[in-house]
């Protein structure tokens, strides 16, 4: 299949949905494509799709297919109630929407609408078919159809043998400690869950904000800015705080009451602040990050106290903890990516949750093992 009609059934995929957003419930009245199959343009075929938000007249699409004659070797895809061989894009204007979901699984390569939680335009090839292709040498039609997906795989397992060659392989050489070390299952849950959630929450949040504050250098700037300001600030306070017993699960709520902001929030809020000076938006930004810096900031510390507690060897310990913490942060920041064009961002900042209460989970048992002492 030629890389152009995948990318055309994509765009009108995306028109599709953009015009049922604004409340049309017959796009096949709204998109007419056409394309040249032949090298048109830099030996690139080239396809038009026009979308207009009111109804093309039956006058409208017969002037545009008779036009289309007039350009040799152009193919109709899709013009209204107009006659067309089958092909993927009519399907995806012509398809019922009880039957749109259908066909975007059934159909070879990815091509469901590009929206602000799954912006992957050039995310075609699922990663099944990628994983289990993954040593095929690709076609030199195939460049724009599989290379990213397999970059990632490969970074994602280039992560995971750097992380653990730098941060676990050196309690190797102090195994007889490292064996000694009671509860190391729930400080991996702990700590782990800590790394994954928290750079979860960070690529999500960088996504979020970056339509908002106009540029991905912008974006990058203010997230993480804030998140390492106010994580500094939350693990300060935390050696304020006695009674962590109560703090933690108070701390998982407000997890929880940010994520929901998150989600349904925090999209009408920048949307509607759009327009307004590009100070004000990053001071917008820099606030609705700084709750969530504060929250997870008191995690860590409250976690290397109470396990800092526990065996013998606490500095050991410690440095475990540092360890499987920074091992989880630097494999998630692969993993958030792939994630995200599987499932979308949205998941991403769930799972991002899932990950601290499993956390909670751990960090809970172990006090009670602290307190069975």
């Amino acid at each position: 299949m030629r890389r152009s009609s995948v990318k055309t059934t994509r765009f009108v995929a995306t028109a599709r949905q953009a015009l049922a957003n604004l409340g049309v419930s017959d796009p096949s009245r709204h998109i007419l494509v056409v394309t040249n199959p032949s090298n048109f343009v830099a030996s690139i075929p080239l396809s038009t799709i026009l979308v207009k938000r009111t109804a093309f007249t039956p006058a409208e699409i017969a002037g545009f297919a008779g036009a289309t004659k007039a350009v040799p070797h152009t193919v109709v895809l899709s013009a209204g109630a107009l006659p067309v061989k089958p092909n993927p894009v009519n399907s995806v204007v012509q398809t019922s929407d009880a039957k749109l979901g259908a066909f975007y699984a059934a159909y070879p390569f990815n091509i469901t609408p590009t929206t602000d939680n799954d912006p992957y335009f050039y995310h075609f090839a699922r990663y099944g078919s990628v994983a289990s292709n993954f040593f095929h040498s690709l076609g030199s039609g195939d460049r724009e159809n599989a290379v990213g997906e397999r970059v990632l795989i490969l970074l994602l397992a280039l992560s995971v043998i750097a992380a653990a060659a730098m941060l676990l392989l050196p309690f190797v050489l102090m195994r007889e400690v490292w064996s000694g070390l009671p509860r190391k299952g729930l400080s991996v849950l702990f700590f782990a869950g800590v790394g994954f959630g928290f750079i979860f929450f960070e690529i999500t949040l960088l996504q979020l904000l970056n339509l908002f504050l106009g540029f991905p250098t912008y974006s990058l700037t203010i997230t993480l800015m804030s998140l390492l300001v106010f994580t500094g600030v939350g693990a300060l306070a935390s050696q304020r705080v006695k009674d962590h017993a109560r703090v933690i699960p108070g701390l998982l709520a407000v997890l929880a009451a940010l994520v929901l902001f998150y989600l349904f929030g925090l999209g009408p809020l920048t949307s509607a602040l759009l327009g307004t000076p590009l100070a004000l938006r990053i001071v917008v930004a820099f606030a609705v990050i700084a709750p969530l810096g504060l929250c997870v900031g008191m995690f860590m510390p409250v976690g290397l106290g109470r396990i800092s507690h526990l065996g013998e060897f606490p500095r050991q310990y410690v440095a475990w903890g540092w360890a499987v913490n920074g091992f989880a942060s630097v494999v998630g920041s692969a993993l958030a990516a792939i994630l995200a064009e599987i499932v979308g961002f949205d998941w991403v900042l769930v799972l991002g949750f899932a990950c601290y209460v499993l956390a909670v989970g751990a960090w809970m048992r172990l006090s009670r093992t602290l307190e069975r002492a």
